[in-house]
């Protein structure tokens, strides 16, 4: 095998994503999983803060999208970020 190639016995999810998030939540980030976003607010050309199914807005430093190609490109659409 060559380089940067790396096998694993274990399950996808077990193996990389799990530990990777146990290490994000240690580092105080909130991982918020099956939260259905509903609109990005933007100011100045930036996501502002998120709006869920439950109309909890929500802010934060950063924000990591984990979604299909579909579903971010419907977001954005209905967003302000479509306008740039």
């Amino acid at each position: 095998m060559g380089p940067g190639i790396y096998i694993t016995t274990l399950p996808t999810s077990s193996a990389w994503f799990n530990p990777w998030e146990d290490h994000l939540r240690a580092l105080g980030v909130d991982i918020m999983l099956n939260t259905r976003i509903t609109q990005l607010g933007v100011v100045d050309g930036a996501i502002s803060n998120i709006t869920t199914s439950d109309n909890q807005v929500l802010t934060a430093d950063y924000y990591i999208c984990s979604l299909s190609l579909e579903s971010i490109v419907e977001l954005i659409n209905n967003s302000a970020l479509a306008k740039i």
